[in-house]
């Protein structure tokens, strides 16, 4: 039996070859493409799906579902970015990864294998987003004032949110952690959690451990341990985006690691646990962003994706 991965890529601006569809061969993985009707002027969409043999029939879980092993998907989730990196690279042209539907397939290679698929209840795949809490903060003389002696803060807070990318949002946060606290993020872990922890918005010493646990491999790739990429930092991206403003606006003592707080601004709206638990202040407006990903957590879920005709072979349930 054969395992699909699939995923939608955007190519800004469009790649040059975009006429033609690809195929690529890494070991035992099998690249594809599938055009799309192109819709967009500024940018070039294409499925890619990568087609791998399974050593064994999947397993399936107490309800009759389908369930995959990590590390057959991780692989295939690996083989595809680094494919669509190379056409990225190669082409001098920003990507972005998103899933399609279906994002994940079985192709059965034998009248066993279908009448086995025909038994199961389907694929299990779970539920997996990301929600962020916005309201705007009021320019006014108190707030001007309590930001005078942080502009550094203030300068790393704004690089961040001009980031694209969540690894790139990623690195800045931590800079500006370090920055307030005065420390290197390996001692930061107990200080942030310390302050985070009187917010009140459901700030654990372990999320902020998470958080920082990717740190070296954010910044250096002279390991053999891999590096981090955008998938690995999506999910908290958010938690930390609003952590980084309670930091900026309340820390009492700026650039100091005291975990001393001030009072001067209050979150109105805010998550306040890692899974989208929500905080609603009443009377004042609350605006909320999710975005929803792949059952795998791996990708946006790209609602407009939908694969109208997939290849015959495919069984997805």
């Amino acid at each position: 039996m054969q395992f699909v991965r699939t995923v939608i890529a955007y190519f800004t601006p469009p790649v040059q070859d975009s006429h033609r569809s690809w195929s690529m061969q890494f070991g035992p993985f099998q690249l594809k493409t599938i055009k799309l009707v192109q819709k967009e002027t500024n940018s070039f969409r294409v499925i890619v799906y990568c087609q791998t043999k399974m050593n064994s029939l999947p397993e399936l879980d107490e309800n009759n579902k389908i369930v995959f092993k990590t590390n057959i998907r991780k692989l295939s989730e690996s083989v595809i970015e680094n494919a669509v990196n190379l056409i990225s690279v190669t082409n001098h042209c920003a990507r972005v990864i998103a899933s399609p539907y279906p994002y994940v397939a079985l192709i059965p290679e034998s009248d066993m294998e279908r009448s086995w698929l025909a038994t199961t209840n389907g694929i299990f795949l779970e539920s997996h987003g990301t929600t962020m809490a916005r309201h705007k903060v009021i320019l006014d003389a108190t707030i001007l004032q309590s930001l005078k002696d942080r502009s550094d803060g203030v300068a790393l807070l704004s690089e961040a949110l001009s980031h694209q990318h969540a690894t790139g949002k990623y690195h800045e946060f931590i800079r500006l952690f370090e920055r307030a606290f005065k420390l290197s993020y390996r001692k930061l872990e107990k200080k942030v959690s310390q302050f985070l922890k009187q917010a009140d918005l459901g700030y654990t010493r372990d999320e902020v451990k998470n958080w920082l646990s990717l740190r070296d491999l954010a910044t250096h790739a002279d390991t053999d341990v891999g590096f981090t990429l955008e998938s690995h930092v999506r999910p908290f991206i958010h938690r930390m985006e609003q952590a980084a403003y309670d930091i900026l606006m309340n820390k009492a003592v700026w650039r100091s690691p005291s975990q001393e707080r001030r009072n001067g601004w209050h979150q109105i709206t805010a998550t306040t646990s890692p899974t989208n638990d929500l905080l609603i202040t009443r009377g004042e407006d609350a605006t909320f962003s999710f975005q929803t990903l792949d059952g795998f957590g791996s990708y946006p879920l790209d609602l407009q994706g939908i694969l109208e005709e997939p290849p015959t072979e495919w069984w997805f349930k």
